[in-house]
């Protein structure tokens, strides 16, 4: 959750009573000699210390920082905190910056009898573990986060107040024996149940991401005004739930959130695959509702959406007499610690805020192996709203081992991730609309390293990493034909075997239906190509780097290719002549067929079109590519995200019939290349400079030109796009603080730019920089460097760049 999101404000007295002494703990700082802690300069090192030397009613204020270290054995059990008295155990900073580890080998924090009532206020407390042999309900199992027991299992034994409960791992029971108040419970594990809380009540806690075997919240608990989604497991035998949201928790992959409690009332919730188990002996008002009822609960956000049932689903009344809390501790508190009306209507959750939409969701539906963050599979039902639009949102895909990820969808439109198998993908404008995203595993995945004492292209079948193929062709044969497919190289130049098409040798040729050949990365794989020998350039023997034999939906990803070459300029129509050097799609008119991704493609030449011919160009660098006759860059091609520079022909075109979008094209002179108008020809958001001409392409929005001398397209702007070093090859767009003038100077590419959301035609709307486009006032910027860098000018003083 960002900052902005949980910037809960921890409502602490910092004031004790006046019978109470004030001890002092510092992790960094302090020592536990005997000093007696009444002061920050004579503070404990650990929290037990001044427990020790603590009495009944005194407050304990903690300083920020991880305390690890200590423990003390309560019940047969290690712990970092024991508490045998009535204390206030309160941080000065905060939750954030003030830790309690269990250190993966004992629980944080017991409530002992003697400490009924006690109060831990602002702590993070991870990483507890209670996992013992025992196959019965043991405390020695129980409470890895906290644990209160005098005689039996009390709920009110102890209180956890704006707290963070983290990583903590227990056969039953995250939290036992105790009470949360305005908890983050997240990230948790049990391998029997109660992955929350077994015996313990919750008052405006939000819990996610907790993980078992059948229980989120059980066994003789209460929940008032909480929060429960994105779990594994369900509200199971509990005593009552109140005014609470429990959605998009799963169970046996099944949509599962609500069973078998007594009491529930003014909740919403779905009861999914689990409906006919609901069999709560008292349901008043209850909401079996739609997953839209939070505003963008895949990246934890879980503030009210305006106009669903959660918004008036909660009665104040319940606040006062479901769970009695001892004095100081405000129930009309949220998780933010927004005051919560004393009586009437109000939203049911932890989280009162209210969040009116601009624009639509997406929504991630059912275990679609997709991970954002935090350890277990994305719930059931998950979306974003996009509280502004136009915004972008950020999924990852969880699987990238074997099988590897082939595709992401969005709605019916497939899309390739980045390198790291990321998706870029704004939600739809209107409000009411939503795209559905999952993904697509691999049929199979084959491997390839280009090192002869590895890889073998005659006694290996390529299905793991230590058999590889040696060549990307027998590794693409050995894959078939198969829809969806995957071949992983290993770092390593790739120039040996190939086969013909079009005229010509090619590294490699694609067919089938649908494959993925993914690189190690531009810097560590490259897919070279051959001039043509008796030439020592374009000619009918010269070998090209990539081409499809119509293979549709394939992709060529995270590689170099660069010294491909193909036939020279003839008169006479010839595929050979096309888009050789680089990549060639045999089917020009369906410019989706085949994707280059994430890869440099350099020093490539040919007849007409040295970087490409028929093919969709994403978060790629052509640079240094040539054509004897025209179109020296592509043709018939559509660039995303892409820079251009260095490249020229001795006719025209570079980029000819084609479509940029977010892209930069940097010529080295005037008398290099051109965008030339044609009727299919597109510029959106781009920056064209230093280049011979610009003559008006067919749609022109958002784009910037400079240096151009031959210059008649009306729709774009001719100005300085104020880059950081275009001669060092560094087009960051710039921002200048002149503190001599008492300036700032921005590139007018920065916010400069249109909006045009390309997912829809199988893009990834990802910027050159792998990063979301750079939106400012809803506007992205120009160019496909998205990112400023920046100079300060001092007086007297050179540019300083950072």
């Amino acid at each position: 959750m960002t900052k902005t999101m949980i910037a809960a404000v921890l409502a602490m007295s910092l004031a004790a009573s006046a019978n109470a002494t004030i001890r002092w703990v510092d992790a960094e700082n302090g020592n536990d000699g005997s000093q007696q802690g009444t002061s920050e300069s004579s503070a404990f090192k650990t929290i037990q210390a001044a427990i020790t030397r603590a009495a009944n009613g005194d407050e304990i204020r903690v300083k920020p920082g991880v305390y690890n270290t200590g423990s003390t054995m309560w019940q047969g059990t290690t712990c970092r905190v024991s508490i045998g008295k009535k204390l206030k155990i309160v941080s000065t900073g905060g939750k954030d910056v003030t830790h309690i580890s269990g250190g993966g080998t004992m629980r944080c924090v017991a409530f002992a009898a003697a400490g009924t009532g006690s109060v831990v206020e602002g702590f993070t407390l991870r990483d507890g573990h209670m996992v013992d042999s025992s196959s019965a309900d043991t405390i020695g199992g129980s409470g890895s986060a906290a644990a209160g027991y005098n005689n039996g299992w009390l709920v009110s034994q102890g209180y956890l107040v704006d707290c963070v409960i983290s990583n903590c791992v227990a056969k039953r029971g995250t939290l036992r024996g105790c009470t949360a108040v305005r908890c983050w419970i997240t990230d948790n594990s049990t391998s029997v149940g109660g992955n929350c809380c077994r015996k313990a009540d919750l008052i405006n806690c939000l819990i996610t991401r907790n993980k078992g075997t059948v229980s989120l919240v059980t066994d003789g608990c209460k929940m008032v005004n909480c929060t429960a989604v994105d779990n594994y497991g369900l509200v199971d035998t509990i005593t009552a739930i109140y005014n609470s949201v429990v959605m998009s928790n799963t169970r046996d992959s099944k949509d599962g959130n609500i069973i078998r409690t007594a009491i529930v009332s003014n909740c919403v919730t779905r009861l999914g695959d689990y409906a006919s188990n609901f069999t709560g002996d008292q349901t008043v008002n209850i909401v079996n509702a739609s997953h839209f009822q939070l505003i963008a609960p895949l990246f934890d956000d879980y503030r009210v959406l305006k106009g669903s049932a959660t918004e008036t689903a909660g009665d104040a009344s319940m606040l006062a007499t479901a769970i009695t809390l001892p004095d100081g501790i405000d129930p009309y508190k949220d998780f933010f610690g927004n005051t919560i009306p004393n009586s009437g209507t109000i939203a049911a959750g932890c989280i009162q805020t209210v969040v009116e939409p601009q624009g639509g969701a997406i929504l991630v539906s059912g275990q679609n192996n997709v991970l954002t963050r935090g350890k277990v599979n994305i719930g059931m039902n998950l979306c974003a709203y996009a509280e502004t639009w136009p915004t972008q949102f950020m999924v990852q895909a969880k699987n990238k081992g074997n099988p590897a990820i082939y595709c992401f969808w969005v709605g019916d439109v497939r899309v390739y991730p980045t390198m790291d198998d990321s998706l870029f993908v704004a939600p739809p404008s209107d409000n009411a609309s939503s795209y559905t995203i999952t993904t697509e595993a691999a049929s199979a995945t084959y491997y390839v390293n280009p090192d002869p004492t590895i890889g073998s292209d005659s006694t290996t079948t390529g299905t793991n990493p230590e058999t590889p193929y040696l060549t990307l062709q027998a590794a693409v044969n050995g894959a078939g034909t198969s829809y969806a497919r995957v071949v992983r190289a290993a770092p390593g130049d790739y120039n040996k075997g190939g086969k013909y098409l079009i005229g010509l040798t090619n590294r490699v040729v694609l067919s089938g239906y649908g494959m993925r050949i993914i690189g190690s990365g531009a810097d560590k794989s490259t897919i070279w190509g051959a001039p043509d020998p008796s030439t020592g350039g374009n000619g009918t023997n010269a070998t090209r780097c990539v081409a499809s034999n119509y293979a549709p939906r394939s992709c060529v990803q995270g590689f170099t290719l660069r010294d491909g070459y193909g036939a020279a300029y003839s008169s006479t129509d010839s595929g050979a002549q096309y888009g050789a050097g680089a990549v060639y799609n045999s089917k020009n008119y369906d410019v989706g067929s085949l994707h280059v991704i994430d890869c440099i493609v350099t020093n490539c030449h040919s007849g007409r079109g040295g970087a490409g011919y028929g093919v969709a160009f994403e978060r790629t660098r052509i640079t240094d590519c040539n054509s004897s006759k025209d179109w020296s860059v592509t043709l018939y091609s559509t660039l995303l995200s892409c820079v251009v520079d260095h490249c020229g022909s001795t006719g025209y075109s570079a980029n000819q019939y084609g479509r940029a979008y977010y892209t930069s094209f940097i010529g080295s002179g005037t008398d290099k290349y051109v965008i030339r108008s044609d009727t299919g020809t597109t510029l959106n958001s781009c920056l064209v400079m230093n280049t011979k001409e610009l003559t008006g392409p067919a749609s022109a929005v958002g784009t910037f030109a400079w240096n151009v001398p031959t210059f008649s397209a009306s729709a774009i702007t001719y100005s300085n796009p104020l880059l950081a070093d275009v001669g060092g090859g560094d087009y960051r767009p710039l921002i200048i603080d002149d503190r001599v003038e008492h300036a700032t100077i921005r590139s007018p590419l920065l916010g400069g730019g249109q909006w045009h959301d390309i997912t829809s035609s199988g893009f990834n709307m990802a910027s050159y920089e792998g990063k979301a486009l750079n939106l400012i006032n809803g506007r992205p910027t120009a160019g496909a460097l998205q990112y400023p860098t920046f100079k300060v000018i001092k007086p007297g003083a050179l540019l300083i760049f950072w």
